[in-house]
């Protein structure tokens, strides 16, 4: 299975808006939840640290999982996962009139 999730804008709305989108991926299970479970973690502590500034940030975060001979001793699992957390600079979210 895979997942992935993805904002961009000011850091406490993109913060809301992916503590949505995580909660929205429902259909992983075992390990693949429990680890994209602790990359929302990550992304809810490194938004933090961005709370009140005025720039805009953009996450974007993914994870997959396969298995090769399922349920067999010689199962293989893989696990990819992927997270990136950057701020954007020349992003405009109002215009001012005026002199």
């Amino acid at each position: 299975m895979s997942w992935s999730v993805t904002a961009i804008g000011k850091p406490e709305a993109v913060r809301q808006k992916l503590t949505e989108e995580f909660e929205k991926v429902k259909h992983l299970k075992g390990i693949e939840d429990i680890l994209k479970m602790r990359v929302a973690d990550l992304v809810d502590v490194a938004l933090r640290d961005y709370s009140g500034k005025q720039h805009a940030v953009q996450v974007i975060a993914s994870g997959s999982a396969s298995s090769y001979a399922a349920g067999t001793v010689d199962e293989s699992k893989t696990q990819n996962l992927s997270l990136e957390i950057k701020q954007v600079y020349g992003f405009c979210d109002e215009i001012k009139v005026g002199h």
